[in-house]
C-alpha cells in the first residue's frame, strides 16, 4: 500500500491546475491511506483550490463532515453544501445547524473565508438562516436551491453586511402551521438586505411590496411582474420568465439603466396599437423565448448589439409571425442583431408570405461571431413545405432545421443545389421527408462533406447508414466526399 500510495502521488503532483475538490465519505477502513495521500496531495492542491463541494449524504455524518471541513488547510471561495436527494433533509438541516452554533477558532478560519455559499436540498429553517449569519460574515454571494426557506430568514441574512448577490431556486416555503389560515407565508425582508444588489427568484414566492422596496437593486430574475417594479430604477439586468400584460413592456421600458433584458413568454399582443412603440434607450442585449412579430416590431432599441431568442423543444417557444409587415421590419432592424431564429407562422398567414419577409434577412457580423454554428433558422410545425418555399431562404444560412414539419417531394431540391454555404441539416420531431430528397443530397449536394444531416428517429438508424452508404460511393464516383448522415 506505500508504494501504490507513492505512485498515486507522484502522479497527482504532475496535474497543475486543480481547482474543485468534492468532499463525499469515507468508509472507516479507508481513513487512515486516504489520510496519507492527502497530507502530500495538499501542499500540492492547496493554493489552487477555489471551490469544495461537502455530501451531507446522512444526518449522522454532518458534524464530522464540516469538522474536516475546518480542520483542513482549504480556504475555498465557494462553498457547495449538498443534502440528501431523498428523505433526511430536515434532519441534515437541523445538524448543519447544530454543528455551527458552537463554532471553534477553526471553523471561523475555514468559514469566514467563504464568499460564495450554494445549499443544494438542504432547508433553511430559521435557526439555520441565523446561524449562516453568525459562522459566514463575510459572505457576498447566497444561493438555495430544491429546499425549504423560512419565510423570516431575510431578518437573519441582514447580519451579513456583505451580501450582495442572494438567488433562490424552487423553493418550498416552511409554512407557520398547518391550519389553512396559517399556512404558506410569503418570504419577506428582502429590503433589510442592504447591500443587496442581485436578486434572482425562481419558483418561489415573495412579499411583493418586500421586494419593490428593494431600490438598489441593479439585477433582479423573477417570475413575473409585480406591482412597484418601475420603482426599481437602478435595474440594469432584468429577467422575466412570463410577460402578463402590456404594461410589463410599459415598466421595463421606463427603467433608465436597462442594458440587459431576459423575457420568456410574452403577451398576446392582440390589443397592440399599429403605431404603438417602446422606446428602450439603453439596452444593448435582448433574449427572448418566444414573441409575435408585432410586439417584436415594437421594441425600439437603438443601442441593441445583441438579440438572442432561446431554442427548445416546446413548440410555442419561438418567433411567431402574425404580422407580414412586423417580420419585415424586424428583419431591418432588431434581427440584424441575431444569428438564429425559431420561426412559425400564426394565423391568418402564410409560409409563402413569411419567407418572403424573411428573406432579405442578413445578420451583423457581431450577431455571427455570438452564435455557435453561424447564421441558423428553423422552422416550426408547417405541414406542407414545397421546393417554392425553400428557395426564398435567405442567402448564407449555415442552419436549417425543420420541427414537426412535412416536406412534400422536391422540397430539399433548393437545399442541395443553392445553399451553398449550409453545414447542418436538422429534422426534427418525426420530420416527414421523401426518401428521394435524401438520397438527392446524398449524391448531389453543392455542400459535399461539409454538410451534415442528422435525424433525431432511431427508427431512421438503418435508412441513415444507408444515405451514407450512397454519400460515399458518390464521392468515389465524383471524387468528392458527399454529406455526412447521423441519428441523434
Amino acid at each position: 500500500m506505500p508504494q501504490r500510495n507513492a505512485t498515486l502521488l507522484d502522479t497527482l503532483e504532475s496535474v497543475s491546475g486543480v481547482s474543485h475538490i468534492i468532499y463525499s465519505y469515507l468508509l472507516r477502513d479507508g481513513r487512515r491511506p486516504c489520510r496519507l495521500v492527502c497530507k502530500r496531495l495538499r501542499t500540492v492542491i492547496d493554493g489552487n483550490i477555489t471551490h469544495v463541494s461537502i455530501r451531507l449524504d446522512q444526518a449522522s455524518a454532518v458534524e464530522d463532515s464540516i469538522e474536516r471541513f475546518a480542520r483542513s488547510s482549504l480556504r475555498p471561495n465557494v462553498l457547495s453544501l449538498e443534502g440528501p436527494h431523498g428523505s433526511g433533509r430536515a434532519e441534515v438541516a437541523s445538524e448543519l445547524s447544530s454543528a455551527l452554533s458552537a463554532p471553534s477558532r477553526k471553523h471561523f478560519a475555514a468559514l469566514h473565508a467563504v464568499r460564495e455559499l450554494r445549499l443544494h436540498q438542504v432547508p433553511a429553517p430559521l435557526h439555520l438562516s441565523m446561524a449562516l449569519a453568525v459562522n459566514f460574515r463575510h459572505l457576498q454571494n447566497l444561493s438555495f436551491a430544491f429546499c425549504e426557506v423560512h419565510h423570516r430568514s431575510c431578518e437573519a441574512w441582514e447580519r451579513m453586511e456583505q451580501l450582495s448577490s442572494l438567488t433562490l431556486y424552487f423553493i418550498q416555503r416552511r409554512p407557520v402551521g398547518t391550519t389553512a389560515a396559517t399556512a404558506a407565508p410569503r418570504l419577506g425582508g428582502l429590503q433589510l438586505i442592504r447591500g443587496l444588489t442581485s436578486l434572482q427568484l425562481n419558483d418561489v414566492e415573495v412579499d411583493e411590496s418586500s421586494l419593490a422596496a428593494c431600490t438598489q437593486l441593479t439585477r433582479l430574475e423573477c417570475p413575473n411582474s409585480f406591482p412597484g417594479l418601475a420603482q426599481l430604477t437602478q435595474l440594469q439586468h432584468v429577467s422575466l420568465h412570463t410577460v402578463g400584460s402590456l404594461s410589463t413592456i410599459t415598466e421595463l421600458a421606463s427603467l433608465p439603466h436597462l442594458a440587459r433584458l431576459e423575457l420568456g413568454s410574452c403577451v398576446s399582443t392582440d390589443q397592440l396599437g399599429s403605431s404603438q412603440r417602446y422606446l428602450f434607450p439603453s439596452l444593448t442585449y435582448l433574449e427572448i423565448t418566444s414573441i409575435n412579430a408585432s410586439l417584436l416590431a415594437a421594441l425600439d432599441c437603438p443601442q441593441l448589439q445583441h438579440l438572442w431568442f432561446i431554442i427548445d423543444f416546446e413548440s410555442d417557444k419561438c418567433l411567431c409571425v402574425d404580422s407580414v409587415p412586423s417580420l419585415h421590419a424586424c428583419v431591418g432592424s432588431l434581427l440584424k442583431h441575431c444569428g438564429y431564429v425559431r420561426l412559425s407562422c400564426g394565423p391568418g398567414v402564410t409560409l409563402t408570405e413569411a419567407m418572403e419577409a424573411l428573406a432579405p434577412w442578413q445578420p451583423s457580423a457581431a450577431a455571427l461571431s455570438s452564435s455557435c454554428d453561424g447564421m441558423g433558422l428553423m422552422l416550426d410545425g408547417e405541414k406542407k413545405i414545397s421546393a417554392s418555399h425553400l428557395e426564398l431562404l435567405p442567402t448564407g444560412l449555415q442552419e436549417l432545421s425543420f420541427m414537426g414539419c412535412t416536406l412534400l417531394p422536391g422540397a430539399l431540391h433548393p437545399v442541395a443545389t443553392r445553399l451553398t454555404q449550409l453545414k447542418m441539416l436538422n429534422l426534427h420531431d418525426a420530420c416527414q421527408c421523401s426518401e428521394e430528397d435524401l438520397q438527392l443530397l446524398a449524391s448531389q449536394s453543392v455542400q459535399g462533406r461539409r454538410l451534415t444531416v442528422q435525424f433525431d428517429s432511431p427508427s431512421r438508424k438503418v435508412f441513415a447508414s444507408s444515405l451514407q452508404c450512397l454519400s460515399d460511393m458518390a464521392g468515389q464516383w465524383g471524387g468528392r466526399p458527399g454529406p455526412r448522415f447521423q441519428v441523434f
